[in-house]
């Protein structure tokens, strides 16, 4: 399905510019946006992780919208193992494996699968990040707070919108620990 619908999507030359440059001529950055006030060096854009990812693909399989489109769609399988582990943990397989379901056919969630854009490394990031976050409240560790702090982190070098997950995050971890926050 990757080559049914042709048309390019606005954003994804712009989103495979930085890939493109780091796996051609080794150096990230977007010619784009050289001497445009400085915005290169202010906000790197594209986003990072998506450039990070991109750019092997683009190196190992040649440079096209397939080929960027491929590695969307690798991470869309990872996010339904995201989402299966994290739905795992509150309900029964077989819910689980109907959240999945749900995801696979969302209508948003298969643009995101099949385009070059960052949204579909968010999402796997996030999830990622709430099944670590859910593992450590529900058995008190914290080394899954730190890893679930980490994918947060790089959830933020994918796009801006991880802060309101990372902000999420730090309120459900205040309301849980408060007592011994201000205790200690």
């Amino acid at each position: 399905m990757l080559e049914k619908y042709p048309r390019v999507w606005v954003d994804e030359p712009w989103e495979s510019i930085t890939a493109y440059s780091l796996g051609t001529e080794g150096k990230m950055y977007n010619p784009v946006l050289e001497n445009y006030s400085g915005f290169d060096k202010v906000l790197l854009q594209p986003r990072l992780v998506l450039s990070l990812l991109l750019a092997p693909a683009f190196v190992l399989l040649g440079v096209g919208h397939v080929e960027g489109r491929l590695v969307s769609v690798v991470v869309g399988s990872f996010l339904m193992l995201a989402v299966y582990l994290l739905s795992t943990r509150f309900f029964s397989r077989r819910t689980a494996l109907i959240a999945v379901w749900f995801v696979i056919i969302e209508t948003m969630m298969f643009i995101a699968y099949r385009t070059i854009r960052p949204e579909i490394f968010l999402v796997t990031l996030e999830c990622f990040s709430l099944f670590l976050f859910f593992i450590g409240l529900r058995n008190g560790l914290v080394r899954y707070f730190f890893w679930s702090g980490l994918l947060s982190g790089i959830a933020l070098w994918t796009h801006p919108n991880a802060l309101l997950h990372v902000l999420a995050l730090s309120f459900l971890l205040l309301l849980t620990y408060k007592m011994r926050i201000f205790t200690s």
